[in-house]
């Protein structure tokens, strides 16, 4: 199941079908940063959450960007709903490797490392640009890690359709 997420953080579709027949054509623009909006998303995923549900937000930033403050508890119901159905939660968090200005924004990165069990960080190369290689994927544990599983890197390229990921080292082209 699919839920534009945008098109639910506003009035405007409250109370129409999903899909919702009347979305605007520049949902940003329509975000009322009101608690009560979360809440509403949330009770709407709940309604379609099944057991072993994969929950997948793409991406939270765009909540704090848009000046909502419940994002973090609105998180931490998620975490709890999918614990409850034995789902997957898989978020999107932009954040800096050097930190923000914003201190609720850096508190709610910390809050995000500290209550996962793995993390997937993007990155470009530390070593600058490369033709073959467009950046590199770590696999990290989160602070909530109960599996056993080496943190790891891996280069990335990314092709007109696909991502290929490869070891370090190993593309035929970069050796």
């Amino acid at each position: 199941m699919f839920i534009d997420g945008l098109t639910h953080l506003n009035d405007y579709t409250n109370g129409t079908p999903y899909p919702p027949s009347r979305a605007p054509t520049a949902p940003n623009g329509t975000l009322e940063h009101n608690d009560d909006n979360l809440r509403l998303f949330y009770s709407t995923i709940k309604s379609f959450v099944i057991q072993d549900a994969l929950l997948i937000i793409d991406d939270l930033s765009v909540l704090l960007y848009n000046g909502f403050k419940g994002v973090p508890h609105f998180v931490t119901k998620l975490q709890s709903l999918m614990n409850t159905v034995g789902g997957t939660l898989i978020t999107v968090v932009h954040a800096d490797e050097e930190g923000s200005d914003d201190v609720e924004q850096d508190n709610f990165i910390k809050s995000v490392i500290y209550n996962s069990h793995l993390i997937l960080q993007v990155q470009p190369l530390h070593s600058g640009l490369a033709r073959d290689v467009h950046g590199q994927l770590d696999i990290v544990h989160g602070g909530k890690d109960t599996l056993n599983v080496q943190p790891q890197s891996l280069h990335y390229k990314i092709l007109d359709n696909n991502v290929h990921f490869f070891a370090k080292g190993l593309e035929q082209n970069v050796l």
